[in-house]
């Protein structure tokens, strides 16, 4: 008898557990027709948090290749006809900016409707509205201050204070244009620095300014004569400046887009449809080896001010996918300030090493 019971509770177990299995490859239910709702804001960073301190307590923010792949599969979804973006204190740069903004672009392409709402409250807009620029429309809030300043460098010296304290500051410099170490003894910045400021300023701007024109369909030299004198900030402005289409709540960009409440899916939703039921994630297999934090020797982990990216740990991980069979590629996702140069020269070498074997490509976070 006890036998027949411990069968019985197994096949319901298997029962249970080939249910399960069948109701997450299959995915929620998406209607047809659906409009995709997603709201871009926070830091996202490269990969989820590791720890169960920070699994359990951090906010939980979501990773660029989620969001990333949430937007590949919705260019990719024909039961998603219109995308709707919205967007609010957003905390990335631009190789970030730039990631979420081809992704926009891709699913316009594939022949969706795309709309992007500014929910921008004040602060300077220009990361918000560059991503927001590559929808079919752009709208702002009523209420909504979405200032276009243009671009700007702010560095800190810390040379006066310690004339001030009486106390001697020595920093060896490499050469000229090496200038981490500047804000510790300096009082200004040195010609170099100058130079190598502006020139990273202008070549960005300049990027900025012209993708705006093309999206928008404007001169350049009349997008930079709008940021240039501090710019628009309010929707009436930005509307005059013919940078957005038009001031709307969400529910007004639903109801434009003819979608009922039944029609919308959230991201959190969405998120939880295999890739593989779009025809993704099927093709070559590319590894992604991610440096994140501050390059060091040893192993990564994360210390009381941040990420460390460890050379023993990328080394071994950039090893192991390039003698990896079922690896066709390698890329190198860079999302670090710097850090050793003995160890980033561990790095450098185990990419050289890799390079023999199969394709390495570096790509800047």
């Amino acid at each position: 008898m006890k036998r027949k019971r411990k069968l019985l509770l197994f096949l319901v177990a298997l029962l249970g557990a080939g249910a399960y299995w069948w109701y997450v490859r299959q995915g929620p239910h998406i209607p047809a027709n659906a409009v995709l709702v997603v709201h871009l804001h926070g830091s996202y960073p490269e990969a989820a948090p590791e720890g169960l301190w920070s699994k359990l307590f951090a906010p939980r923010e979501i990773p660029l290749p989620e969001a990333l792949l949430t937007l590949r599969k919705c260019a990719a979804d024909s039961r998603i006809r219109a995308l709707i973006v919205r967007i609010s204190d957003l905390e990335v740069g631009w190789a970030k900016a730039t990631d979420l903004r081809e992704a926009i672009a891709a699913v316009r392409k594939a022949g969706k409707a795309t709309i992007a709402l500014l929910e921008q409250e004040g602060g300077n807009a220009n990361l918000p509205y560059y991503i927001a620029s590559a929808s079919e429309r752009v709208y702002v809030v009523p209420a909504g201050n979405v200032a276009l300043r243009g671009l700007a460098a702010r560095y800190m010296f810390l040379g006066g204070l310690w004339e001030k304290l009486h106390i001697e500051m020595d920093v060896e410099k490499m050469a000229e244009y090496k200038t981490a170490g500047d804000f510790l003894a300096g009082k200004e910045m040195t010609t170099a620095h100058r130079e190598m400021a502006n020139s990273l300023l202008d070549d960005v701007n300049d990027f900025y300014l012209g993708t705006i024109a093309l999206a928008r369909a404007l001169p350049v030299e009349a997008v930079r004569e709008l940021v240039e004198q501090q710019g628009p900030s309010g929707a009436e402005s930005l509307y005059d400046a013919k940078l957005i289409d038009g001031a709307k709540f969400l529910d007004d960009v639903r109801l434009e887009l003819g979608a009922d409440q039944r029609s919308l899916v959230d991201e959190s939703t969405y998120a939880r449809v295999p890739p593989t039921r779009l025809g993704l994630q099927r093709g070559p297999v590319v590894a992604v080896v991610l440096a994140a934090g501050t390059i060091a020797p040893g192993e990564s982990h994360r210390s009381s001010v941040g990420a460390v990216a460890g050379a023993d740990s990328l080394h071994r991980a950039l090893d192991e996918a390039s003698r990896d069979p079922a690896v066709q590629a390698i890329v190198l996702r860079v999302d670090s300030p710097g850090g050793s140069a003995l160890a980033s020269d561990v790095v450098w070498r185990a990419v050289q090493e890799a390079r023999k074997r199969k394709p390495v490509v570096a790509s800047f976070s």
